[in-house]
Parts: C-alpha cells; structure tokens; sequence
C-alpha cells in the first residue's frame, strides 16, 4: 500500500535557517532540522518508499519565504555590524578603520555563508520537487473556488483575520480571504480523490491545523476530509516513524539574549593611545 505524505510550508522552510535561523532576532537560536533530514526524504521518495503530494501553493510559498529569509539576513548583518562599529570600548577610544574593515569581512563572510546554506537547502527542495514519486497538485480555479468556500465557512484551517486600516469605516472589518492553509488542504483533497488507495501522513507545525494550541491532535475540520493515519510536528520524526529510519538527534534549543544574538562579535580591544590598533572577530 502506497504512503502518502504532505508536507506544510513551515515544514520545508525549517530546512533553510540551518545556517542562521532568523529568530535570533527574537533573542533566541531555534532548533532546526538538519539538511540530511531533507536529503534522506528524497533519498526515501526515490526508492518507491513515499509519496508526496506536494501542492503548487508550497512551492510558491517556500519560493516566496526563501527570497525574504536572504532579505532579511542582509539587513540583520548590517545591523550586527553597525552594533559592533559601536560596541562598547574604553572612553576617548574608538575602532581603527584597519579593525572596522577586519569585522566587516567577517560580517559579509558569515552572512554569504548563511545565504549559500538557504540556497543549498533550496536546490535540494528542487530535488525533491522533481522526484518520480512527487506529485505536484497545480492551483486551479476548483481548488481556489473550495479554498474560498472552505474560509466563508469558517473551516479550519481558515483562521479569521481583521482588517487594520485607520480608516473608521473599514478598520476592525473580516477580512474573508483566500488563505494558502486552506488552498494546501483543499489541494489534498482534490488529488486523492483521484489517487491510488493509501496511507496518509501529514506534517506540519501550523497552530491553525491543531485542535488546540497544545498540537495534540489535527483540527476535525481537516481530519474528517483528509482522514490522515498520523500527523507529525516535523520531518524527522515522521520519517523516523513510517519508515523506521535513524535520524540523528536534533540539536537542543539554545537561548540568548538579544545582544548576543548576533553572528559576530568583537571579543577583545587593545588600543596603543592612538585609537583602537588590534581588533579580535570571531563567530558568536
């Protein structure tokens, strides 16, 4: 019997922070799935062992989120650096153009690095994304049509949104939209009606396809449709469990506080009376 998967966009795009995840800017490091977690799923799909319905909506939605993790990377980095220029030193001291340029080396190199591992991650989506046993469900006028219908009738995972205009006429007003949740559900259901009998096991970290917050079980809206056999808050548990592969241990979440949030620091200042000679940069 065939295994189906479906992966949520929250699910890939947790392939493309391996190199800095951008939640750091929140003052904390999260724990994102390894880059060999997405390589053994192509690895599985290539030897007939899943199938992976794989909606045109993720595939814009991860297109789309990738572009502005690498946006946003640019613009964390230049503020790291800006920070750094004006990193606390010793009074009537300052930075020598010399070390300014030394950390803005390491700055661009760290952040080059950060986006070439983004785009390795999204070569590797590409991969998948052409597999013989990926099958890619496109947007059509039915599925948007359902998609539309599936938020008039409030139907998870639908989650009203309201409008925040500082019009007084048009502030605080629902906002009955097309929402790509709903679109991806809706695209599920379109492609098995029509598909070989199988398993079905979903992955995705989304709030709005849960119960409740606790994520302990898969809203009846979406359950009662798609009747999926599992669901699974991230890959590797997913592959781990249907088709009992060792994945490696995830790393531990690591807090920090804002400050250090950043890449790079400077780690030690010597100054000869001249202005700041001697910088040491290393990665945080």
């Amino acid at each position: 019997m065939k295994k189906y998967i479906v992966l949520d966009s929250n699910i890939i795009v947790s392939f493309f922070e391996g190199g800095f995840s951008l939640v750091q800017q929140k003052g904390e490091i999260s724990s994102s799935e390894e880059i060999s977690i997405f390589e053994f799923l192509y690895t599985a799909l290539e030897a007939n062992q899943l199938d992976l319905i794989l909606p045109e909506v993720v595939i814009l939605e991860c297109e789309r989120i990738k572009e502005e993790m690498k946006e946003s990377l640019s613009k964390l980095y230049d503020s790291a650096f800006k920070s750094a220029k004006e990193a606390s030193i010793p009074p009537n001291k300052k930075i020598s153009s010399s070390s300014i340029d030394k950390i803005n080396r390491v700055y661009d190199s760290t952040r080059d690095e950060a986006i070439q591992n983004i785009e390795y991650a999204w070569g590797v989506f590409n991969k998948i994304s052409e597999s013989k046993n990926t099958h890619i469900v496109p947007l059509d006028e039915e599925i948007l049509l359902n998609a539309y219908r599936r938020g008039l009738m409030g139907k998870r995972p639908f989650v009203m949104r309201y409008s925040n205009s500082k019009d007084p006429d048009l502030s605080n007003k629902p906002i009955h939209d097309i929402q790509p949740d709903c679109v991806i559900v809706e695209s599920v259901k379109f492609f098995i009606k029509g598909a070989e009998k199988g398993e079905l096991y979903l992955a995705t970290n989304d709030n709005n396809f849960f119960s409740s917050m606790e994520k302990t079980a898969i809203h009846t809206d979406i359950q009662a449709e798609l009747k999926a056999n599992k669901f699974y808050l991230a890959l590797s548990d997913l592959l781990q469990d249907v088709l009992g592969l060792k994945i490696p241990p995830k790393k531990e979440p690591k807090d920090v506080t804002t400050s250090d949030a950043y890449p790079v620091t400077i780690k030690s200042v010597t100054d000869e009376g001249k202005g700041v000679d001697t910088v040491e940069v290393a990665k945080g």
